[in-house]
């Protein structure tokens, strides 16, 4: 990714998007035909990067993904009917999401800790994997919790 392209991305990100590690559900839990859910001792949940941008134009999301070079778009259908549909372009392989946040890296004008979070999440694993699970990889999950979490920032709550 060029220099031009990973400003636009950076800004994209910033205005619009969300770089996060999330709890992609445990690998032991299967949704049984009589709706029952098994879970099976033994396994446990697992961490995976996830990087979105999203807008309501699914034009200009397929031409971000073009600029990019990455990622998927899905389309969500609000339960409101007067809410349009949105469109979110998604990248979720540690591979894509740790090339992605190096390159916006420097051009990030917010949620710069959050890139760097996920860097740190990507660099330590296999690349092929989509998902890790290591003592450190949760302490940067709670860590991109607490960055994420909707509501006035920590500073300002304990002023009041």
């Amino acid at each position: 990714m060029n220099d031009e392209v990973a400003k636009i991305a950076a800004w994209s990100v910033a205005w619009e998007g969300s770089l996060s590690i999330v709890n992609g559900g445990s690998v032991s839990r299967r949704r049984l035909a009589s709706g029952e859910i098994r879970k099976y001792e033994g396994h446990k949940s697992y961490l995976k990067p996830y990087i979105a941008v999203a807008n309501t134009n699914r034009d200009l999301l397929e031409e971000f993904q073009l600029l990019v070079g990455m990622g998927s778009i899905r389309c969500y259908k609000p339960t409101n009917p007067a809410h349009k549909d949105s469109y979110i372009w998604i990248v979720r392989t540690i591979k894509d999401c740790l090339e992605f946040c190096e390159a916006i890296l420097p051009w990030l004008p917010a949620k710069q800790r959050q890139a760097e979070l996920v860097i740190e999440f990507c660099s330590g694993g296999l690349p092929t994997r989509s998902f890790r699970d290591t003592d450190r990889d949760w302490e940067i999950y709670e860590e991109m919790k607490k960055l994420n979490k909707r509501g006035k920032e920590l500073w300002l709550r304990e002023e009041e």
